[in-house]
């Protein structure tokens, strides 16, 4: 774990250890273990952990990313043609009621 490259364990303990400091257990997880903690520090610098792992905290960025596919894959192209068209009306209403 965490050696010269970043394996298949690395990413499973790093997101492990990283959803334990979103829900509030992570300082009870390394109490006892401070190799622990310094392993997640490092982790934490690892480029593609700051580029991908991070971006799980922002919940408007995991919305934007998977709410397109998951209306596509559950309910099919009218819902999605559906939702496209309110939005474009919504739009065009906006910019009539500003003026």
């Amino acid at each position: 774990l965490r050696g010269e490259s970043f394996t298949a364990a690395d990413i499973m303990l790093s997101c492990l250890l990283h959803r334990l400091t979103l829900v509030g257990l992570y300082s009870r997880a390394v109490q006892q273990r401070p190799l622990l903690a310094d392993y997640y520090l490092q982790a934490k610098e690892f480029p593609p952990f700051k580029s991908e792992v991070i971006y799980t905290n922002n919940m408007a960025y995991v919305f934007a990313r998977n709410v397109p596919g998951f209306l596509w894959r559950t309910a099919g192209t009218k819902i999605v043609v559906i939702g496209a068209m309110i939005t474009v009306v919504a739009a065009v209403a906006a910019m009539v009621l500003k003026y």
